[in-house]
């Protein structure tokens, strides 16, 4: 089969969960006799509409460019108020699109698999209905309803934002073309869509996201409270309450728990200040069993609306316990029966409690084994969804 992956970022430029996942597709996909091609957003500014055309191996990757005034890589660079009009451009951009209906017409694809669009322009959907090809589109955010992609829990929004945000989803409406196939990694994503009155008559399948095989690293075994934190160091990532409820945790116990970081972000000069952390660069995702079999629990104590973190379904797979924030998919991911625990986003209080009946648990050699295969091979991901085609 020809098979076009459409995605915002394709790599050497990654920022999250989609590349990962796309790269991931590409590779097992171009590996076992289909020809793949990439269509993605290009990281330079053009002062006029452009195609890069790359070979990565086998895989030929389409970079575009210069239809909105700045790539999407540089986003964040933008003010806020400019970044509004950048995201309303983003929502058709037709010379985008145009771009794109140019490249599928050239390659001829039996399936357009579209994940994230941002910087691309919905307006590519409409294009990928119409052609010959097969029409997926895989959910990894909000992106459809909220401009920034990010659901923070308990965030009061100005009436400006609530506003804006209302005319982007009608426009989004207007725009997007229901896919062949919608794909979502967790139930609650699909939910809150549909909650929306987006995709509510698309054919739908909750499936997780493939990750690669995990070698099997035998779990040490020590007295020591050490746990784990891994992701963005950034507030929506809820770094700042795990800091505060360890603090307050170590201020009144005899046995202080260590807290070892895997990130980057701009708190990182911030969660310096306190003790008992220590603060590592992001491993190759291969080194993740060795890393993880120094831990007994990690913590993913997000603000943000998660869908279907990677990092929790690696520690169960590993066989450590989890503490999440009780939003998002997170809970679809976590056993509260089976050495799990929830607690409320942002909340020190119910954080600090939760880590106080780990603690208990682990000191008197109470912990639950908590290891649950929930790996998803990439092999049997696309064997479920190619049975749709």
């Amino acid at each position: 089969m020809k098979i076009c992956l459409v995605n915002s970022l394709y790599k050497p430029y990654t920022r999250g969960g989609a590349e990962v996942i796309v790269n991931i597709l590409a590779e097992y996909l171009s590996n076992n006799g289909h020809t793949v091609y990439i269509i993605t957003s290009d990281i330079k500014a053009y002062s006029k509409p452009n195609i890069l055309r790359e070979k990565q191996g086998v895989i030929e990757v389409y970079r575009l460019g210069g239809y909105n005034f700045s790539p999407f890589y540089s986003l964040s660079d933008m003010g806020p108020f400019l970044r509004l009009f950048w995201h309303y451009r983003d929502i058709k951009s037709k010379v985008s699109s145009r771009l794109f209906k140019d490249i599928i017409e050239d390659i001829q694809p039996d399936l357009i698999w579209c994940h994230n669009l941002k910087g691309l322009g919905y307006g590519l959907t409409g294009i990928a209905k119409k052609s010959q090809a097969k029409f997926w589109l895989t959910l990894h955010d909000v992106q459809y309803f909220d401009p920034s992609g990010l659901l923070i829990y308990g965030k009061k929004l100005s009436a400006i934002y609530t506003f804006a945000r209302s005319v982007y989803t009608k426009m989004v409406k207007k725009v997007i073309a229901m896919p062949d196939l919608l794909i979502s990694p967790s139930q609650w994503l699909l939910d809150l869509y549909k909650s929306k009155n987006l995709f509510t008559d698309a054919n739908s399948i909750q499936i997780l996201n493939p990750i690669t095989e995990l070698d099997n690293v035998e779990k040490k075994d020590t007295d020591e409270l050490r746990i784990m934190f891994s992701g963005q160091l950034e507030v929506h990532k809820g770094i700042l309450t795990l800091l505060e409820a360890i603090k307050e945790f170590n201020s009144k116990a005899e046995k202080k728990i260590i807290l070892d970081i895997w990130g980057r972000g701009s708190l990182r000069e911030q969660i310096l200040i306190y003790d008992n952390v220590q603060i590592n660069d992001w491993p190759e995702f291969n080194n993740w069993p060795k890393i993880m079999s120094n831990y007994d629990l990690a913590i993913v104590p997000s603000l943000c609306y998660e869908n279907s973190p990677t990092a929790i379904r690696i520690a169960k797979t590993l066989g450590l316990s989890v503490i999440g924030s009780n939003i998002g998919g997170i809970p679809e991911l976590l056993d509260v029966n089976n050495g799990d625990y929830l607690f409320e986003p942002g909340n020190v209080k119910d954080l600090l409690q939760q880590l106080e009946i780990f603690a208990n648990r682990k000191l008197s050699h109470k912990l639950r084994s908590a290891k649950v295969d929930n790996t998803m091979s990439v092999r049997d991901y696309w064997e479920t969804l190619s049975a749709k085609l």
